[in-house]
């Protein structure tokens, strides 16, 4: 049996909503090994597009071994 290793990642922007409150907006299978700065300016392009203020942005990755 061959063991099969498998990487998940993803990006979470949160972002203020204008009228108050936050949203998550979640970007599965993004290039993986990016940098801070990158995914900073990835968050910032996604708050213009919507026209929210960005909060927070985080990568996962996620590893499964079958």
């Amino acid at each position: 049996m061959t063991e099969v290793k498998w990487d998940k990642n993803a990006v979470r922007v949160v972002l203020e909503k204008a009228e108050g409150g936050m949203r998550q907006r979640s970007f599965n299978n993004v290039s993986q090994n990016v940098s801070p700065e990158q995914l900073q300016r990835f968050g910032q392009l996604i708050a213009l597009l919507t026209g929210e203020k960005l909060r927070t942005v985080v990568e996962t990755t996620t590893t499964q071994l079958n």
